[in-house]
């Protein structure tokens, strides 16, 4: 009991002592921001407004790539048609938004300033996330905790496969291996061949309860879940643990070198950095207003993170 005490002591002086960073910049959304995706030198936003905003890295300015047209609820109150997953590939757009009818989604195309619905609420499917694994072929997460290949040209799902009996949460998707890793309301991780469908590896024992947040890299899969956890898996040695947070961990971030992972820590909406090596805290960011949501790394020292308020942040870790 004594060791344990002493360890909890120790991660708190070092978590006391890691600098703290404030944020060097502040972008507003036309609304709540609900997917955040870096795509070269480009921010994208999708939000509750409805819309698919860009933000030019280079001089931060936002522009709206489209707005979509507000649909009625399950009352017949117009409403916005909230945007909770966008993505881009060589200027081809995609956009997941809500149908506001029966929890079905809509699945939109932007490409050359023209839109196409390729999903609709008459294809009665409850999806929650898309990512584009390559020009032709998206990657859906169901609700059920189903993975799905979409072929953009035949408009037909290559693969369906139930990854668990539990309810999804969350996917991150890695272009280049071509491996995505869903985690889901039972806390397990599951990492799939996104080309097939094949399951690869069954991730427990890192969380005992519903995972938010999940990322992917070629070495490291990070988690954060309602459990209060942070964790962290490396797909090369079976390396596996997690950091013990003080609030649910609902958004985490892997670094383009997978040198650190972020993860939202605490009730004040604290980001603490941790080193995947010395697997000690190095930075703490501080400045969210809201929960957070999301945390996207553009460098090993440049990060941005969104939460339930229209402001994304932007942190500089050379501070």
């Amino acid at each position: 009991m004594r060791r344990l005490w002493m360890g909890l002591i120790l991660l708190g002086s070092l978590l006391w002592a890691a600098p703290t960073v404030a944020p060097v910049r502040q972008i507003h959304a036309d609304g709540v921001v609900e997917d955040l995706v870096l795509r070269s030198g480009k921010l994208l936003m999708g939000t509750g407004h409805g819309s698919l905003q860009v933000v030019d890295l280079k001089d931060f300015n936002v522009s709206t790539l489209v707005t979509l047209k507000q649909v009625k609820d399950f009352m017949g109150d117009a409403i916005d048609a909230k945007v909770f997953s966008v993505d881009e590939i060589d200027g081809r757009y995609l956009l997941l938004s809500d149908s506001g009818q029966g929890g079905y989604s809509d699945l939109w195309i932007l490409e050359k300033g023209a839109i196409k619905r390729v999903i609709g609420a008459r294809d009665e499917k409850a999806l929650i996330k898309a990512r584009f694994l390559d020009r032709d072929h998206i990657l859906l997460g169901y609700l059920s905790n189903e993975a799905s290949l979409l072929d953009l040209k035949s408009g037909k799902e290559l693969y369906r496969v139930q990854l668990t009996e539990s309810k999804f949460s969350d996917f991150a998707l890695n272009r280049e291996t071509g491996q995505a890793v869903f985690g889901c309301e039972s806390g397990e991780l599951t990492l799939i061949d996104a080309r097939s469908g094949k399951i690869l590896k069954r991730i427990d024992q890192l969380h005992v309860d519903n995972i938010f947040g999940v990322d992917l890299g070629k070495r490291w899969v990070i988690a954060g879940g309602q459990d209060r956890r942070g964790s962290y898996y490396n797909l090369l040695t079976g390396e596996k643990g997690y950091f013990k947070g003080h609030f649910l961990v609902y958004a985490v971030g892997l670094s383009p070198k997978e040198d650190l992972a972020a993860y939202a820590m605490d009730e004040d909406n604290t980001i603490t950095i941790y080193n995947l090596e010395s697997k000690m805290p190095v930075y703490r960011l501080k400045g969210q207003k809201s929960t957070l949501d999301a945390i996207v790394f553009e460098s090993e020292t440049t990060l941005f993170s969104s939460s339930q308020d229209n402001t994304v942040m932007m942190w500089n870790l050379k501070q």
